[in-house]
């Protein structure tokens, strides 16, 4: 999963494999609160997922969010320790990360859930 990328953040691009998209499942190894971490930008963060065997973060939107409580429980201090697959996906014109929610729980998260990308072909636009 180690893209090269110089940053502790993981996105989309970390889900490229060479030219093809690709999925993985990770244990999650602890929760930060909103605000423990600092994106690029400066603004404090939202709530992040550590993981085991990757320096890596996920700052949560509301949509991983959703799903996770969905999957794991209302309550994200008991989250560590739960194995999650995350999966590239397209939403509003640029590849995203996502929780991937089964097919029963994706009706309440379609809106913003996004199309499938694991599997195809990366385009890179110079």
């Amino acid at each position: 999963m180690d893209t090269g990328l110089n940053d502790k953040w993981l996105e989309a691009e970390d889900f490229s494999n060479g030219d093809t998209w690709t999925s993985y499942t990770l244990t999650i190894a602890g929760v930060l609160p909103a605000g423990a971490e600092t994106y690029r930008d400066g603004t404090p963060s939202k709530m992040a997922l550590q993981f085991e065997k990757t320096d890596k973060i996920l700052g949560l939107n509301v949509t991983n969010y959703r799903i996770l409580k969905l999957l794991l429980g209302s309550n994200p201090n008991k989250w560590p320790g739960g194995k999650v697959a995350f999966e590239p996906r397209m939403f509003r014109g640029e590849p995203c990360v996502r929780v991937s929610a089964p097919v029963n729980l994706r009706k309440s998260v379609a809106k913003f859930y996004g199309t499938e990308l694991a599997g195809k072909k990366v385009i890179t636009q110079d």
